[in-house]
């Protein structure tokens, strides 16, 4: 069974931009080209309510991401805070790139930016 894809994917020179809304209990996957090697560089991670308004202060969003070894990597968002993360060395996944939005989030949606780059493996 195919993963479902991130919405929005923009690959130019080996630039990778990944962004999507998603509710609690949804994934969404970005497939890395075979040969290829997916280093995350940037997240950048907001909760949303629906028309873009702010979220409570005590909604959450538990998500996670692929890490280097394909397990799972926590993070939260409470209220109308930002997760903004820059990886100095990059976060180097291969095969997929998972975003989850885990079941127990409380914030309607959270959205997300996600940039790296491509090398080769």
């Amino acid at each position: 069974m195919p993963h479902p894809p991130i919405g929005n994917i923009a690959v130019k020179h080996n630039h990778v931009y990944l962004n999507d809304r998603l509710a609690p209990d949804s994934e969404r996957f970005f497939d890395i080209p075979t040969g290829k090697l997916f280093v995350v560089t940037d997240i950048v991670v907001q909760n949303r309510a629906p028309g873009d308004a702010p979220v409570s202060t005590t909604q959450f969003t538990r998500f996670a991401i692929t890490s280097p070894t394909g397990a799972d990597v926590f993070f939260d968002v409470v209220g109308n805070d930002t997760l903004s993360q820059h990886f100095i060395t990059g976060l180097p996944v291969s095969n997929f790139f998972r975003f989850l939005n885990v079941i127990n989030s409380d914030a309607p949606f959270v959205e997300f930016h996600v940039t790296g780059i491509l090398r080769d493996v």
